[in-house]
């Protein structure tokens, strides 16, 4: 038996990845359609997947990771999972990073277990381009020891009236420890409008900040990390330095003293490069011991 077929129409549709051409045949009992496929111009770029620096892959935790990349259309992202009952949501952003505007899609996987370990695939595509995926291979520990790991530079030098900032790199499980901050004294830095802290934990960093600082900031900072059962501990300092002219205080001089007679005063000076001090008087007969 032989078929005719007839050229009756010609379209064109756009996938997500490619140019479509579809061409619609007839023929006495069905329809018969042909599918060329044109691939696109260019492709899109690799994602990356990336985790804050604070993720931990651990039975019973939460799992956020995100799928970046720049590109100028608009794209379509598309997670596949290793466990496909997984709870899980997925939210779509747009990201500045380093004066470049990148497309992301975070995955929160929540209350993970031994069977969310495997291969976690993001695949992008976009429309008149061919598609690109990166993939992951993640494994999800029963448990984990808390630790605290700090990372900082031993010393910050600034001029008067500058802002300090004095960074240290927190790493801990559980990601939630307590900080605090202490002066060269000893005593608990008290926020204020002037002195502040800033913690973010899912970027493993801790913020001091004290604006316009001067001669009084000078000294040892040290930051103490716990975790909140204060099993673990770890602390690490820094010696801040302020560029500055000396500023000096008197103390305890007195108005007037009788001849043969002893007192006792006080210089105190401040200031980077750390000043002399010299004692002189106007009366050239007294001379002062020190």
């Amino acid at each position: 038996m032989f078929f005719f077929f007839f050229l009756i129409e010609i379209c064109e549709i756009d996938c997500p990845y490619s140019k479509v051409t579809i061409s619609r045949y007839m023929k006495i009992y069905f329809d018969y359609y042909a599918c060329d496929i044109t691939a696109g111009s260019d492709t899109v770029p690799k994602p990356a997947i990336e985790w804050a620096a604070n993720q931990h892959f651990v039975v019973g935790y939460d799992i956020i990771l995100n799928c970046s990349l720049i590109w100028k259309d608009n794209v379509v992202f598309r997670w596949e999972l290793p466990n496909p009952y997984a709870n899980f949501n997925q939210r779509r952003s747009t990201q500045n990073r380093s004066n470049s505007t990148y497309e992301v899609s975070t995955l929160h996987i929540k209350n993970v277990t031994i069977k969310d370990s495997g291969e976690y695939k993001c695949k992008v595509t976009a429309k008149g381009s061919n598609p690109n995926e990166e993939k992951k291979m993640i494994i999800i520990k029963e448990t984990q020891n808390p630790y605290i790991n700090l990372s900082s530079v031993p010393e910050v030098k600034l001029d008067e009236g500058d802002t300090l900032r004095w960074k240290t790199e927190v790493y801990a499980f559980p990601s939630n420890p307590q900080i605090i901050y202490r002066n060269w004294r000893g005593k608990e830095v008290v926020e204020t409008d002037r002195v502040t802290t800033e913690h973010s934990m899912n970027d493993a960093e801790s913020w001091l900040r004290i604006k316009n600082a001067s001669v009084i900031d000078f000294g040892q900072y040290t930051i103490e990390v716990s975790s909140n059962d204060e099993t673990v501990r770890k602390s690490m300092s820094v010696f801040v330095y302020i560029r500055s002219k000396p500023h000096v205080t008197l103390y305890r001089i007195p108005a007037s003293i009788d001849v043969g007679e002893i007192k006792n005063a006080s210089c105190i000076s401040r200031g980077y490069p750390l000043p002399e001090v010299d004692w002189c008087s106007s009366v050239s007969q007294w001379t002062p011991r020190l």
